[in-house]
């Protein structure tokens, strides 16, 4: 019988079995942070075996990538709409506030920021990934991915270290970033 015709789970076995994962995968993160985020943890809350988990989505690298990708998605889409039919300076310095505060919002992410993966010190200025969504995000010149770069350091220097005030956060932004521009 093919996989879509499961009759006990609507849609393909892989995705349902993916959903599962991911959810599972996420609250791990939620709750452990990514340095003793465990594979073992994901698949006793998702119902299923560890080689079943390697078998969906390959190691934990690349699990927490996905989760990481997923969430900062969802992230890109709440700026894209904050954001809709700015241009140039404040295009940026509106995207970089609104992204750090979805990103403070965000459980997985916020908590992911406070305390990056034990497997690489460079996880958030190297990824390809983020890179991507952060030049998508706005016309990053003929240098979009060293603009990406800069863009990723200056959201997560304002996490990492946050200003008590919304008032000051936004002066910082728009007199020293948005003098880029």
């Amino acid at each position: 019988m093919p996989d879509s015709d499961a009759w006990l789970i609507p849609g393909s076995r892989r995705e349902a079995a993916l959903e599962r994962i991911y959810a599972a995968g996420s609250d791990v993160l939620r709750e452990r942070g990514p340095k003793t985020f465990s594979l073992e943890e994901v698949a006793r809350r998702a119902g299923c075996s560890r080689a079943t988990v390697y078998r969906f989505v390959g190691n934990k690298r690349s699990l927490v990538d996905t989760l990481v990708g997923l969430a900062a998605t969802t992230v890109v889409e709440q700026v894209r709409t904050q954001t809709r039919g700015m241009q140039g300076k404040q295009l940026v310095i509106e995207s970089i506030l609104a992204g750090v505060q979805a990103i403070r919002s965000d459980r997985t992410l916020a908590e992911f920021v406070k305390s990056p993966p034990a497997f690489d010190d460079t996880y958030f200025t190297h990824s390809e990934m983020l890179n991507r969504l952060a030049a998508s995000l706005m016309d990053l010149g003929e240098e979009p991915d060293l603009g990406a770069e800069w863009l990723i350091r200056v959201v997560l220097s304002m996490i990492t270290w946050p200003v008590d005030d919304p008032t000051t956060e936004r002066e910082l932004i728009e007199r020293y970033v948005g003098a880029a521009f």
